[in-house]
């Protein structure tokens, strides 16, 4: 889970957007949050505000459980990377070369 000391900024905004369009009204949520090394942002159009507003969270959903997952992977890189860097040092004291 992502805590608050990770997250700087979350900013979401909702507008209507201009009246050229020919079937009624459209409106756009629009959301930007700040994560250590990524910046996440969603848009999303609908005839209703509401509908635009629960489609942005959505999305928002999809991406930071793919950032949390790529997190997740690049810890787990690191530690398998540290285990056979351990070892192969291991191996080579045992072998007597350094």
């Amino acid at each position: 889970m992502i805590d608050e000391k990770n997250i700087g900024d979350i900013i979401i905004e909702i507008e209507k957007e201009t009246s050229h369009h020919r079937k009624g009204e459209v409106f756009l949520a629009s959301g930007l949050a700040e994560f250590p090394g990524k910046k996440i942002s969603v848009q999303e159009r609908a005839e209703d505000a509401r509908q635009a507003i629960v489609g942005m969270i959505d999305d928002f959903k999809v991406e930071v459980e793919k950032y949390k997952s790529k997190e997740k992977e690049l810890v787990r890189r690191r530690q398998r990377n540290s285990e056979k860097f351990v070892s192969s040092t291991d191996e080579n004291y045992e072998n007597g070369t350094e």
